[in-house]
Formats: C-alpha cells, sequence, structure tokens
C-alpha cells in the first residue's frame, strides 16, 4: 500500500493505483501479509468487504535450520528488515537510536536483506 500512503513520492503519470484499484475491485479474493496491510487496503478501497481480504503471514519453517548456527548475537537486537533505501529511512533510523546504542552496548542492530551496505551507510 505504499504508492496510496506515499504517493507524494512517485510521479503522477505512475498507474500503480489505477490498476491496484482495479484488480482489488475486480478480484474474488486478496490476500495481505499482516493485519495492517488489511486495515490499509480497507482504509484506502472502503467498498471492499472485510471478508473479502485474507491475512497470510509471511513465515519460514524454521524446523528446516540449526538454530545454533542462526545465533547472531547473545545481546538484545533491533531488527531492520528489507530495502534500506528511500522511504525505509534507514539513515533516520541509525540517527534515531545511535544515542541508544551507545548508551546500551548490550544492545546490536541487526539488518536483514536489503544486499550490501553502501558506502555513505558503512561511512555513518
Amino acid at each position: 500500500m505504499i504508492h496510496e500512503k506515499f504517493h507524494t513520492f512517485f510521479d503522477a503519470k505512475d498507474e500503480t493505483i489505477k490498476i491496484k484499484k482495479e484488480l482489488i475491485t475486480s478480484c474474488s479474493m486478496i490476500i495481505a501479509i499482516s493485519e495492517n496491510t488489511k486495515n490499509d487496503i480497507l482504509h484506502y478501497y472502503p467498498s471492499i468487504p472485510s471478508e473479502k481480504i485474507k491475512v497470510i503471514h509471511l513465515a519460514s519453517a524454521m524446523s528446516d535450520y540449526n538454530a545454533e548456527e542462526l545465533l547472531l548475537t547473545t545481546n538484545k537486537f533491533i531488527l531492520f528488515v528489507g530495502n534500506r533505501s528511500g522511504y525505509k529511512n534507514f539513515i533516520p533510523m541509525l540517527e534515531a537510536i545511535l544515542g541508544f546504542l551507545s548508551e546500551n552496548s548490550n544492545v546490536d542492530l541487526i539488518c536483514a536483506g536489503g544486499g550490501s551496505f553502501t558506502k555513505s551507510e558503512l561511512d555513518f
């Protein structure tokens, strides 16, 4: 629902919202990845019946992994997931938590996804 929530970040010629509205109104079922996404759909498309939206959370079968191999830290941690550019506000988030992390050496920042760190991210 990024295009609806942050429409000013997109070119006026972008037809994503128009196409999404056509798809949402014509389909028989919508799969949302969270209750928040479902609520956003209902907010931006109030004519859609709530029953038409099924929440199916993203998940992994953890039984396929050795938990000891996955243990990255024994500290408490803040987890940042996904692309670190643009609307995810990675650098502003770093600025916001820098003092907290400096004062709490038992807390790590773990980033998952988003590819390699950029030079500016590493410099920061």
